[in-house]
């Protein structure tokens, strides 16, 4: 296998072909889309590819090490975004004045009870989820629990890596789910089950689903909401509404929203849900020539942008 350092320069010339060939006409660029997503799915869990993992004493994965890989493989992820985003402010920011971003994969959490312990596993759960891509991008390091419970095996960033990192986003992008309640993992059954990030956390997370708080986290950076997922159609048009209600009210306490983006215009091919979840503002009909009709929330999404 070669050095990290070559899928890093790699990525860096693909990207900077990128600026070459289309940076006259694309103005947003996001270098990776959920970097969590397939850092865990990957190399923690191995239910994506390249499937990669050692939870349940590899049970389900040939090879791999979910206690270190997932950590390294985020590292080369945040070092390549430096990487390009460096490049384009040096040579085509300038002449293209567009902006470089990421899209992060974002559940935002809750504590479960009002314990100190269950608001602690809260914070970690977020630190190991969000901050553990975004932290390094804003203060140019890793969020001091995941330093503290991983140690030696979450790499380090030089003096150079780490101002490289520093304020490399031009735009924070936010694909949000849904929100969890953490709680505290008071024992050590998760730890000897997985040995990974999840149980590194110490945090064990429960089903709920709320609006969008995490906005208020990113406070003062320039938010690009791309997509908010909901497959339940009599909640769908409430989902939509409470979550322009609350974009709205973070723009005015100063956050800077600049754009959102429904998921999705039509039902489709939702990863490993396949044709079982319906995000789409458009039901289809997979049994009847895929015809289409709007759900209810087409006729309000077409009413708030036709009244503002």
């Amino acid at each position: 296998m070669r050095p990290h350092s070559f899928y890093r320069k790699d990525f860096a010339t693909y990207a900077e072909t990128c600026f070459e060939k289309f940076g006259d006409r694309v103005k947003n660029w996001i270098t990776f889309n959920e970097p969590h997503t397939f850092a865990i799915q990957g190399y923690d869990v191995g239910l994506e590819a390249p499937g990669r993992c050692s939870i349940l004493l590899h049970l389900f994965c040939r090879a791999g090490n979910s206690a270190t890989e997932p950590y390294i493989v985020g590292h080369n992820i945040l070092l390549s975004h430096a990487a390009v985003a460096d490049i384009y402010r040096k040579n085509y920011k300038l002449k293209q004045k567009g902006s470089v971003g990421v899209a992060f994969d974002v559940f935002w959490y809750e504590p479960a009870t009002n314990t100190t312990e269950d608001i602690d596993a809260t914070q970690r759960a977020i630190d190991f989820h969000l901050d553990w891509f975004l932290e390094p991008l804003v203060f140019g390091d890793y969020p001091s629990s995941m330093r503290s419970r991983v140690q030696t095996r979450l790499p380090r960033f030089s003096k150079v890596q780490s101002s490289l990192l520093k304020g490399s986003l031009d735009f924070v992008g936010i694909n949000h789910y849904t929100t969890w309640y953490a709680k505290d993992n008071s024992s050590n059954s998760i730890g000897v089950l997985l040995n990974d990030s999840l149980a590194d956390s110490g945090a064990i997370i429960l089903r709920m689903s709320i609006t969008i708080p995490l906005i208020q986290k990113l406070f003062l950076l320039q938010i690009h909401l791309l997509s908010l997922t909901f497959s339940c159609i009599d909640h769908l048009l409430n989902f939509q509404h409470s979550t322009m209600e609350n974009l709205l009210v973070t723009g005015e306490d100063g956050c800077n929203v600049k754009g959102y983006f429904a998921w999705s215009l039509l039902d489709n091919w939702e990863w490993g849900a396949g044709f079982s979840s319906r995000f789409g503002l458009y039901y289809v009909d997979y049994n009847d020539n895929l015809k289409r009709c709007a759900k209810d929330s087409v006729k309000w999404f077409k009413n708030l942008l036709t009244s503002t």
